[in-house]
């Protein structure tokens, strides 16, 4: 049965020679992941999808190619008698001998210029969509990325057609045809053609690459290299800690019954800190005014408070912070972690690090069994 597995490298477990190296990894799976075969509907759909895009870009390149040499040789007021279009290549009619060596050079060069400009302004508008409007359907990434790859192989697709269209006279061939009538020998012309072609393939890899790189998918190739590469310390999550009032009082209740073995208990402060400067995010907290119930204690707009559970010995004389919570006036609750050095963590037989409560204003609480239950 096949399936669609999504693959993830990181560049800590696995050794590449260079962050290219790692980055190729990443790009191979946000680009090439939707043409993967699944019984899965959604993937089905997906690889349908890609498919259709990137015949869709295909086409699209080719007239795109076919345009930017006509309008050269309109520019260049060379005529053009007749324009045929068929599936995936239009026909220009027009008197090659006509043409000097610098005409035919631009001829040549007009195709692969007008793609990669058209990929270009593609991709800008798809980054300014980006930050904008956020995220953009999934075809529209599609689509952008197959014309990316259309751009940078298309001298090669261009070739293919008129070679296999038996068309001689085509594009492709013109300073090969060029030289044939001048000097009889189209060496020097192959030379130029690969030369043009090769320079304009490079020059799309690049911007294809940086398409890929910093707009595919909202950028989600760099996102995934930083998030794997980069130090820990360089991201936040904001509310990365936050736990449920139900998880909460879950934890109260465990404390509550909790039996050490040399006959530790675990009491709970609960110490109110209210808000005296407010800042402007607080405004939104009057439209909610919201009160989060623990016990019978209520918890007032602009009033954090701070629930700290404590592993207490009371034949050791020893009161060690176990764990604590933060209560936001908006009905936030987020667990409070201790900070460590960076590769340091303590490990499960550690003791806590000892903090005596002294703050007149802590009170021991207890939950209230109706709370866990609800």
């Amino acid at each position: 049965m096949l399936c669609c597995t999504r693959e993830v490298y990181c560049g800590t477990t696995l050794s590449h020679p260079s962050e290219a190296s790692r980055k190729l990894k990443y790009l191979k799976s946000s680009l090439l992941d939707d043409f993967r075969l699944s019984f899965n509907k959604t993937e089905m759909g997906k690889a349908a999808s890609a498919i259709i895009c990137a015949i869709l870009a295909v086409w699209c390149c080719s007239l795109i190619f076919m345009l930017g040499v006509w309008l050269y040789l309109r520019s260049a007021k060379v005529p053009v008698h007749n324009v045929e279009f068929s599936a995936f290549y239009v026909q220009l009619d027009f008197v090659q001998e006509l043409l000097s060596l610098g005409q035919t050079i631009g001829a040549t060069v007009a195709g692969p210029l007008a793609c990669l400009v058209a990929f270009v302004l593609a991709s800008v508008t798809v980054h300014a969509a980006n930050i904008m409007l956020g995220r953009q359907p999934t075809p529209v990434y599609q689509f952008c990325s197959a014309l990316g790859a259309a751009t940078a192989l298309n001298p090669v697709l261009m070739a293919a057609i008129e070679g296999i269209s038996s068309n001689m006279t085509g594009v492709s061939f013109m300073l090969f045809n060029h030289y044939i009538r001048d000097v009889n020998n189209a060496t020097l012309g192959v030379i130029i053609a690969l030369l043009i072609d090769l320079a304009f393939i490079g020059c799309s890899i690049l911007v294809y690459y940086s398409y890929a790189i910093a707009v595919h998918r909202h950028g989600q190739v760099k996102d995934t290299h930083r998030r794997l590469t980069g130090n820990a310390s360089l991201f936040h999550l904001p509310l990365d800690t936050e736990v449920s009032e139900r998880y909460l009082m879950g934890c109260l209740e465990s404390a509550r019954q909790y039996r050490g073995p040399e006959g530790e208990v675990r009491k709970i402060h609960a110490t109110e800190h209210p808000i005296t400067e407010p800042d402007q995010d607080s405004k939104g907290f009057n439209a909610r005014k919201r009160c989060c119930r623990l016990g019978s204690r209520r918890r007032a707009d602009f009033q954090v408070t701070q629930l700290a559970i404590y592993t207490v010995n009371s034949r050791a004389g020893t009161q060690t912070l176990y764990r604590r919570f933060l209560m936001h006036p908006d009905g936030t609750i987020l667990e409070v972690l201790p900070n460590f050095p960076e590769g340091k963590y303590p490990s499960e037989g550690t003791d806590d690090h000892v903090q005596p409560s002294t703050d007149p204003n802590d009170t021991i609480i207890h939950p209230d069994p109706g709370d866990h239950t609800a």
